[in-house]
């Protein structure tokens, strides 16, 4: 196998990852589905199927008040219009319970494959891996 290490692919990557996690915690679904692979919102073995990114941003307005997605270290091998890896990242969920602001950090791994549009990047899939869950009550700033 041959993979390319060539810094505008891995550029490209990270601007994917920025760009998901900005289009859910805005919640907008159009550039949502620009980071799919022809739209199609694809994840694997989630615990509710999502059929569309009109659909992801429903389930995560229904459950939460509020999240942003910190995108940490990944790391992707890319091989020809392919790319496989894995992208750390603490997603910040703030919710109300019994009249209070609590927040659940879910500390994740999505693994990911991607496939090469033009000179971007999107997903052909995701598989969300939660490894631990931090909750704490939480004032709004400034909101």
């Amino acid at each position: 196998m041959a993979f390319s290490h060539r810094p505008e692919d891995q550029q490209a990557i990270t601007r994917l990852l920025y760009r998901y996690a900005r289009a859910v915690d805005t919640r907008n679904v159009e550039a949502l589905a620009a980071c799919f692979y022809q739209g199609r919102v694809t994840f694997i073995d989630t615990p509710v199927a999502v059929e569309s990114a009109h659909h992801c941003v429903e389930i995560l307005a229904s459950m939460f008040d509020w999240t942003m997605h910190n995108v940490f270290n990944h790391l992707f091998e890319v091989e020809g219009d392919q790319a496989t890896g894995v992208t750390y990242c603490v997603a910040s969920h703030v919710k109300t319970e019994e009249g209070v602001s609590v927040k659940h950090d879910w500390y994740l791994q999505y693994h990911d494959t991607l496939v090469r549009a033009g000179d971007d990047w999107v997903f052909q899939s995701r598989r969300l891996q939660v490894d631990y869950i931090s909750t704490v009550p939480v004032v709004a700033a400034g909101r």
